[in-house]
């Protein structure tokens, strides 16, 4: 007999194929979606359940009204996409194989913006949007760079009050300013105060920074009756906001019709790391 040779060659590991890496990139921006497509029905329907309650949670749950639901959706939302995907990458594969993998960590930016798209679109469909205030206007109540989230249908069912913070269109542009003054009052500037219909206003979020400022000649205005259907915003920082004191010239801005505001800012938040304590904090 044949000696036999017991030093046999180790079977190759099966390589990565194409199919399996596509698919993990439709889990990456579909929870579930590459394991349909590869056969495992009950893999996907798990995760396209999982990702169903998700949007649930945006409607008709509406969870991003609170600056938690949308911290808790988003943290959701990156998880499961990247574990579906990494799921779908993995399906039958040694743990050998797949380490020595590289592709899979293309998987996980590709997760974070799918993620990131998804959740805007979530966003919109579920009536808020997030905005990024590019002037002073409204400083200390909301600081340039601030992200805030706006309630598109806060309006829909109510009208906007006096000291209301609103965010409205104005030739084109989003806009934040605080109401004022609604329908048939009387708003009046003397000497930085703002009077309506005759009487003072307590201010404690208004702010005047600078004795020597470019809208200086706007400390007094008015006398100004507001028609119905508008209404009159200022912003908190007097000294640099273009409002409706201003009624003529390029910036024009004048009254704001009722049918311009898209919605109530509820919190801001930014996106530097240790601002934890100052994320979620509400617009008053």
């Amino acid at each position: 007999m044949e000696a036999q040779d017991n030093n046999l060659e180790p079977e190759p590991q099966p390589k990565p194929t194409y199919k399996r890496l596509w698919c993990a990139m439709a889990s990456a921006a579909v929870p579930g979606l590459g394991d349909w497509i590869l056969g495992d029905r009950q893999r996907s329907a798990i995760f396209l359940a999982l990702f169903l309650a998700e949007l649930l949670c945006y409607w008709p749950m509406r969870l991003p009204r609170s600056y938690f639901g949308l911290f808790f959706l988003s943290f959701a939302g990156c998880l499961l996409n990247l574990v579906s995907a990494c799921c779908t990458f993995l399906l039958r594969r040694s743990g050998k194989d797949a380490a020595r993998n590289v592709w899979i960590l293309a998987l996980i930016p590709l997760a974070l913006v799918c993620v990131s798209f998804e959740a805007q679109a979530a966003l919109r469909a579920s009536g808020f949007q997030v905005f990024t205030l590019g002037s002073e206007s409204m400083s200390p109540t909301i600081e340039k760079g601030d992200s805030i989230v706006v309630d598109r249908s806060y309006y829909r069912r109510r009208t906007p009050q006096p000291g209301d913070v609103v965010a409205f269109r104005h030739g084109g542009t989003y806009l934040l300013k605080r109401v004022m003054a609604t329908g048939d009052d009387t708003i009046q500037g003397i000497d930085q105060r703002v009077e309506i219909d005759g009487h003072t206003v307590t201010e404690p979020y208004a702010v005047h920074r600078s004795a020597d400022h470019p809208l200086g000649d706007l400390d007094d205005f008015g006398p100004y009756h507001v028609a119905d259907g508008e209404i009159f915003v200022l912003g908190d920082n007097r000294d640099f906001s273009l409002d409706s004191r201003i009624r003529s010239g390029q910036d024009d801005y004048g009254p704001v019709f009722v049918t311009d505001i898209i919605g109530k800012p509820l919190y801001r938040f930014k996106h530097s790391i240790g601002a934890s304590t100052y994320n979620g904090q509400p617009v008053k």
